[in-house]
């Protein structure tokens, strides 16, 4: 069987029995310490472009 990912599966199936028992589990889990440093780069990379054009899009509000 070739494996796409260098993550153990027999350790991702136990996740989500151990996420049932979690009171407010994720909404999103990334399923290794890769997968977590790449959705790291890309979440600050679009947190650096709203703050980029915070103002910007601000300037659409309505002054109700």
């Amino acid at each position: 069987m070739r494996r796409l990912f260098g993550g153990d599966p027999v350790k991702l199936g136990e996740v989500p029995v151990k996420l049932a028992d979690v009171a407010n589990p994720p909404k999103q889990l990334m399923a290794s310490g890769d997968a977590i440093s790449a959705m790291v780069s890309v979440l600050e990379q679009r947190l650096a472009e709203l703050h980029a054009y915070k103002e910007l899009s601000k300037s659409t509000d309505g002054s109700f």
